[in-house]
């Protein structure tokens, strides 16, 4: 049986490609390079901001653009991802964010208004502690009693540089209007977690998805996986129907249907699962990326 036309890649991160320490393998770069050598775009699609991507993106040759946040912002990072990364990470209390290099940009931004997002926050606040942060123009920012639990708690992965750390979260959403592509937060219990949605369902003009079993994610409505792809297909000049997605969560599930051809790793969710047009034997701890792309490659 031949192989389809496949001319772009776009992968989820945090349970599809990267293992539960935030690795990418071995055996998934070298798939990622198969792919690049027969022409094949590759961007990342993550719910991630841009100052979270280090390895991810910087460890795989040839990536250029990347869909963040939930699809709220598409970046072309230039001649110089690392750089363009590098430039939306602040010191922790302290030092604010650079300048993009002059060839990185970010292609679209769909944000959601400051007054609606300093309502996301104030519904958040009463099922604390967790770690509430606001994703502004590809920076990831929290105040210091979010930070401090997330670090406590063992969630926080990711070196404390990569964030930058204010005194108020609403005072900084309504200094930035127009910047806000994405709030998440990570909840200590999963009853905490579903309170929050419930909290969530009833403010207008929100989309709100899962991105891991212990938080949510709240982008402008109409905004995820599935629509970023669309407007990064139109930029690229890329027919979605040529385009294989890989995903595993809730927030991949526009993503997979947005695509021609949908790949779900073995530890996706059902919904994604049913949506997929093949399922890997493997799950992200066993290099199910790599399967997924030779499978079409």
């Amino acid at each position: 049986m031949s192989k389809p036309d496949i001319q772009l890649i776009v992968y989820d991160l945090d349970g599809t490609m990267l293992n539960h320490k935030s690795e990418i393998s071995q055996e998934n770069l070298a798939a990622l390079a198969e792919a690049r050598a027969k022409g094949i775009t590759l961007m990342p699609a993550t719910g991630r901001p841009l100052a979270s991507l280090t390895g991810t993106i910087l460890d795989v040759p040839g990536v250029r653009y990347v869909l963040t946040s939930n699809g709220a912002a598409i970046w072309d990072l230039g001649s110089d991802p690392a750089a363009a990364v590098y430039s939306r990470r602040g010191d922790v209390l302290g030092t604010p964010a650079g300048q993009l290099p002059p060839d990185a940009k970010c292609l679209a931004l769909s944000p959601l208004p400051s007054a609606t997002a300093i309502q996301v926050v104030e519904a958040l606040r009463p099922f604390g502690p967790g770690a509430l942060k606001v994703f502004v123009h590809g920076r990831m920012i929290y105040e210091q009693e979010s930070f401090d639990w997330e670090q406590i708690c063992g969630r926080f992965r990711a070196p404390a540089a990569r964030s930058t750390v204010v005194p108020s979260l609403t005072d900084y959403i309504a200094a930035h209007d127009g910047q806000v592509e994405k709030l998440c937060m990570f909840f200590a219990t999963d009853e905490n977690l579903q309170n929050a949605r419930k909290a969530l369902d009833k403010l207008p003009n929100i989309e709100v998805v899962q991105g891991a079993p212990d938080n949510l994610e709240i982008t402008a409505p109409g905004i995820d996986k599935g629509s970023g792809l669309h407007k990064a297909c139109a930029v690229m000049g890329i027919d979605p129907g040529s385009v294989l997605a890989m995903g595993d969560s809730e927030n991949d599930l526009a993503m997979l249907q947005e695509a021609g051809f949908a790949g779900v790793v073995a530890n996706g969710i059902p919904q994604a699962k049913a949506l997929a047009d093949y399922i890997s034997a493997a799950d992200n701890d066993h290099h199910a990326a790599a399967e997924i792309i030779r499978h079409y490659i």
